[in-house]
């Protein structure tokens, strides 16, 4: 089963033959959120102990990380990207005040904090050397009819991932810079968080503490996950490929799956012994949330990757939560 191998995030394709040779350093912004610490992890499989002084971490905050490999690695305050010198570097970035700090603090202080943290970067991006890129946007750039979101009032959070976008592109252009935006949907996978948040992530967690199933949504709700693993090997092999281009992109899984399905999939792939406990479905209304997978799904093909089935996905999410509950 992929996932885990003597403690590491497996790489997939050709990831770790791309970047291992690779002199480049490698600088992770949100480097203590579900993809950086996925990352991190990742990068000590492919790199071994040389991970420890290639990669350099920033956050919100001064913070001691430590992936389940065993690698120790230093976050330095956002702002400390300003001190670090000039050379090759490979840019991570995935700092961003998700969309639920939205309501938690007022409108324009969520706005400004958001676009002040994607100036900084794109500018320390130029001078730091950086000449290859990921940035995650988000599925959220979307209205419901499949048109950009625009209105900042009602899509705060969507309309400044297309404004990062843009400025990620621009400076992409001016520098002859490789950038990779996958446009992320659903995930699964180590170092999930939020778990009250992510129904896959809840349902997994009533599972294991044999407890009911519980959904939520009085209407359908329906997702498509792709593995954090998967993610990462098409980002970082796309980073690292020899042609100067800007991939943009939506992620998806194989398959789609209605939340309903979706605990009963949990519960057979887990074998929980909890009913699976949901409020009658109202005839009106669905809540479709899955990327047009096409071009994801065929730059992985290309780089010699298989995705995993939705089973393999909660199995391999799970082992992580059980191993967080110890």
């Amino acid at each position: 089963m992929p996932g885990l191998r003597d403690g590491f995030i497996t790489p997939r394709g050709t990831v770790a033959e791309l970047l291992a040779p690779a002199d480049l350093r490698i600088v992770i912004t949100g480097a203590s959120g579900w993809l950086g610490m996925a990352t991190i992890e990742m990068l000590h499989g492919i790199l071994g102990g040389a991970a420890g002084e290639r990669v350099v971490c920033f956050g919100s905050q001064a913070k001691r990380l430590v992936t389940r490999s065993g690698l120790e690695i230093f976050q330095r305050p956002l702002s400390e990207m300003a001190e670090i010198r000039e050379e090759p570097t490979l840019l991570l970035h995935y700092a961003f005040l998700t969309r639920e700090k939205a309501v938690e603090a007022p409108i324009e202080r969520y706005v400004a904090a958001n676009r002040n943290v994607s100036d900084f970067v794109a500018s320390q991006a130029q001078r730091i050397g950086a000449c290859r890129a990921v940035v995650i946007s988000s599925g959220a750039v979307y209205n419901g009819d499949q048109s950009l979101a625009h209105d900042i009032a009602s899509n705060p959070y969507g309309v400044l991932k297309l404004e990062e976008e843009g400025r990620f592109s621009q400076w992409a252009e001016q520098r002859d810079a490789v950038l990779v935006i996958p446009r992320l949907f659903n995930l699964s996978g180590p170092y999930i968080n939020k778990h009250s948040t992510y129904a896959l992530a809840s349902l997994i967690l009533d599972a294991l503490n044999d407890r009911s199933l519980v959904v939520r949504a009085p209407h359908r709700v329906v997702r498509s996950y792709t593995g954090v693993e998967e993610l990462l090997s098409v980002c970082l092999a796309l980073s690292m490929r020899g042609d100067v281009e800007i991939y943009r992109f939506d992620t998806a899984g194989a398959e789609e799956v209605e939340v309903g399905d979706l605990a009963l999939r949990v519960a057979c792939a887990l074998g929980a012994r909890g009913e699976i406990v949901r409020p009658p479905i109202s005839k009106d209304g669905m809540d479709r949330y899955v990327g047009n997978g096409d071009a994801y799904r065929a730059y992985g093909m290309c780089l010699g990757m298989d995705f995993d089935k939705l089973e393999v996905q909660i199995a391999d999410t799970a082992r992580f939560l059980a191993g967080s509950l110890v």
